[in-house]
């Protein structure tokens, strides 16, 4: 998104000009306010400390010396000496070219002269500097890059003055986007919490329209990753670890959520559903996966499922479909436990009558092909609140 210029004629509007740095960054500049051509106004941008954040900015231009304006001609934008500018904003580990880092652009009395965010390539572009002297810094996480300095001596006729601006932060860089599982498009207005179980910590972001989200991570330790959105089955809890990464060749964990809206008629496996052999009571880890659909549930109050679980093909037909029954019911009855009304929950074992797989009986499969078919899931019945598809 772009500010451009069209002045009217006398039929129409001559061609649209792009407005250029300052009014654009190559960030989104999509409204301007001007009475005075330009001398003043506001526009809106998200230039600013975070990209998911739009801000008003008001801007005044400098007055022209007297020389410039006694002549009647107005200030030209471009003056012998000039020049343009390009910082690029690296990680001093890895190199690695870091976007969304707040860089600051000071002259040699400490005034302001520009003020932006890197841009996806790690990079702030202006078109032109005026020759003088300046100080550039970037700060992200609370960690200041280094300092460049231009001086005067950098400033050539017709050249692009580069410098680079190197981020000292030991922490790895946690970076993630949530999704819709059905679309595979991202989501926004996700909340994102991420939790150091080494140390207990926790931090929470909320994704914009990207569906992009980001967080430091200390090293040697580990994580736990979780989205949630009302009205949406959180996503599943990820896990990830810096033990035994090397900082100084990586800078990024990657990791993608994918979290899905309940519609009816919808069946939705709960993965992490596990039991001890020949057992059906609920473990601990269970209990968390459980603890997504207590949550969905209480967004749908007229949310009605049935939980249903399944095993593979080993043992009889009907040892399995008792496992299996007594399994769901004790699905059910932690459900229930956790303040969901027993009329919403139907409980269903079917042992190995719907495998996922060809591993029926009599079928050599390998451990993981059998997991396969070992699962809990819920179909929701009915749900006149949920969103219709």
């Amino acid at each position: 998104l772009d500010l451009f210029m069209a002045k009217k004629n006398s039929v129409s509007f001559d061609k649209p000009v792009n407005l250029k740095a300052p009014f654009n960054s190559s960030y989104d500049d999509f409204f301007l306010f001007s009475d005075n051509d330009l001398a003043s106004g506001y526009l809106s941008s998200n230039r600013y400390a975070d990209p998911e954040i739009d801000h008003v900015i008001y801007f005044e231009k400098k007055p022209a010396s007297a020389a410039v304006a006694a002549t009647a001609e107005p200030a030209k934008p471009a003056i012998a000496g000039n020049a343009g500018l390009v910082v690029n904003v690296l990680d001093k580990f890895t190199r690695t070219p870091l976007p969304y880092v707040s860089v600051t652009i000071k002259d040699k009395t400490g005034q302001i002269f520009h003020k932006g965010l890197s841009d996806p390539d790690g990079k702030i572009i202006l078109d032109e500097l005026p020759k003088g002297e300046y100080t550039i810094q970037g700060m992200i996480n609370d960690v200041s890059t280094t300092i460049a300095k231009v001086t005067e001596a950098d400033f050539n006729a017709g050249t692009t003055i580069t410098k680079e601006i190197l981020h000292n932060d030991p922490r790895f860089t946690l970076a993630g986007v949530a999704i819709n599982t059905k679309t595979n498009v991202t989501l926004e207005g996700v909340l994102i919490t991420c939790t150091n179980v080494t140390t207990g910590v926790f931090k929470k972001a909320v994704t914009g329209v990207d569906g992009k989200f980001f967080f430091q991570l200390e090293q040697n330790s580990d994580f736990e990753v979780q989205g949630q959105k009302k009205g949406w089955l959180s996503s599943e809890t990820a896990e990830k670890t810096t033990k035994g990464l090397d900082r100084s060749q990586q800078l990024y964990v990657n990791l993608q959520l994918k979290i899905e809206q309940p519609s009816v008629d919808s069946t939705i496996a709960l993965k992490k559903i596990h039991y001890d052999y020949n057992k059906w009571n609920i473990r601990p880890d269970a209990a968390k996966e459980l603890n997504r659909l207590v949550k969905l549930m209480k967004d749908y109050p007229d949310m009605v499922i049935e939980l249903s679980s399944h095993t593979d093909s080993r043992g009889s037909d009907e040892y399995n479909r008792i496992l299996s029954q007594h399994r769901a019911e004790s699905a059910v009855s932690y459900l229930i436990q956790e303040g969901i009304q027993e009329n919403r929950l139907n409980a269903k074992g079917y042992g190995e009558s719907k495998l996922v797989n060809g591993c029926s009986n009599g079928v050599t499969c390998t451990d993981a092909e059998h997991e396969e078919n070992r699962r809990t899931e819920f179909t929701i019945q009915t749900c006149g609140s949920c969103p219709k598809h």
